[in-house]
């Protein structure tokens, strides 16, 4: 369920010295300063580290070209393993873990704003916070406010200036990369037990004397054969909602949706393999859900070549590497295929943003 939601959180010390105010960041850094330090300079205990980390050098795909993000004051540096970035529409979400609070970046020349609380509407705005989860329903009411609406217990999604619903939930959103293209799993009906059940079982916890408790076992029958014959009329199976040409209406077996494998393209991922809606394989692999983190993962315009990242290593099925990396993410880019991703710079002090033809 992901627009490409490509959510940021960055749990470092922060924040920023250059568009932060000096006097706001000396009690954080105090507290946090001898730790980040020993990381950055690589003095921690043995087998601490993740893999990847960008203490003690450059990345190797670093390039004088890379763009500046976030810099830090002078003498502070920072180990990659203590950050996780994610991003939705342009907009950077910063998570200071010390303080407990949030700060926003919008797109990467823009003024840092906050700190915010969790449950501030800005920090909602993000959808999920946690990186590679899915949205849950109250997520995606603050995520896409323009596409998903609640009037009492159902959901209605537009789209492209149409409407879909009512529906009784939600289990999954994704929005393709330019914004035209939407798909959704969907229920059309939901048991919401109404009370009566609850009122029965309370009563029968007070009841007194057999006669009492036999009355309400009767009556408990006829409600639970009611609500039986409620549940057999309801619609509850999963049903893929789409504006995609093409789209099969059924639901795969073990499919999930995904908006940001396949540039600008919405598909299914199945246990071994990638299709379009229309059903057409266009990637195979034994075990694929087990072996990749799927929203770490991308398929190039061909479908031949693949890339993946895991603990700091992104990684090319043609061999390609780049190390001390985190949180990378596809490009929006109108003439090719770009991975986009970050990382610490010793040498700067600053955290940067690269990319790498796909």
């Amino acid at each position: 369920m992901n627009k490409r939601v490509i959510t940021l959180v960055v749990t470092l010390f922060f924040l920023v010295a250059g568009t932060e105010a000096p006097a706001q960041l000396g009690g954080l850094m105090n507290k946090v300063k001898n730790k980040i330090v020993e990381k950055a300079l690589g003095v921690e205990q043995e087998g601490t580290e993740g893999q990847g980390s960008t203490s003690g050098g450059e990345s190797n795909c670093a390039s004088e070209e890379d763009q500046v993000i976030f810099e830090f004051g002078k003498g502070f540096k920072v180990a990659a393993n203590e950050i996780t970035v994610h991003i939705h529409e342009g907009r950077i979400l910063l998570f200071n873990k010390a303080e407990g609070k949030y700060y926003i970046k919008r797109g990467s020349s823009g003024a840092t704003e906050g700190p915010f609380k969790g449950d501030d509407p800005a920090v909602k705005e993000f959808g999920s916070l946690v990186p590679g989860g899915a949205m849950g329903e109250e997520e995606l009411l603050a995520a896409y406010p323009r596409h998903v609406t609640r009037t009492g217990d159902n959901f209605t999604i537009r789209f492209g200036g149409q409407t879909y619903g009512p529906f009784a939930g939600i289990h999954s959103f994704v929005v393709n990369e330019n914004g035209t293209q939407f798909a959704a799993l969907v229920v059309k009906d939901a048991y919401r037990d109404e009370g009566g059940m609850a009122e029965l079982a309370r009563k029968m916890e007070n009841a007194k004397t057999d006669q009492e408790k036999m009355a309400i076992a009767m009556a408990n029958q006829e409600k639970m054969a009611e609500e039986a014959m409620k549940i057999a009329s309801m619609d509850m199976t999963p049903k893929l909602i789409t504006n995609v040409p093409g789209a099969l209406t059924e639901v795969p077996m073990g499919g999930e949706l995904f908006s940001t494998i396949k540039k600008n393209t919405i598909v299914w991922v199945l246990p071994n393999a990638i299709t379009d809606l229309a059903g057409k394989k266009l990637f195979e692999k034994a075990n694929l859900t087990s072996l990749y983190d799927l929203y770490n993962f991308w398929l190039s315009g061909d479908n031949k070549t693949y890339a993946w990242y895991d603990n700091g290593l992104l990684q090319f099925s043609d061999g390609r590497e780049c190390s001390g990396v985190f949180s990378p993410f596809r490009e929006p880019d109108g003439t090719g295929e770009i991975l986009g991703y970050f990382y610490f710079s010793p040498k700067r002090n600053a955290i940067l943003k690269s990319s790498h033809p796909f």
